[in-house]
């Protein structure tokens, strides 16, 4: 297991104090979760910017995202878009669910 330094503002401290204690947990174990909670929201992110500019495909995005492509599908749904492609590209994706 690595370890790692994080600086962190006064009023970030406090907050993290504040919150393990509501949670009844440790600081560490709060700011894990976070990390893998933020990391999870940021890696979606990425992938849909990537994909909603046409430099990435949907099964592409999907695995930089995390998720398998009905996971995507289904996230993008959830957000209120939808599959972005022209006839071309369709096939592609077609070919990738074969």
């Amino acid at each position: 297991m690595g370890v790692t330094t994080v600086r962190l503002k006064d009023e970030e401290i406090k907050e993290l104090k504040d919150f393990s204690k509501k949670l009844g947990s440790d600081q560490s174990t709060v700011l894990k979760q976070a990390l893998k909670k933020g990391l999870k929201e940021m890696r979606f992110d990425f992938a849909l910017e990537n994909y909603s500019e046409h430099r990435i495909s949907l099964s592409v995005a999907a695995r930089l995202a995390g998720q398998s492509v009905w996971e995507f599908l289904d996230s993008l749904k959830k957000k209120g878009l939808f599959l972005q492609t022209d006839e071309e590209n369709l096939e592609k994706t077609l070919k990738e669910f074969q």
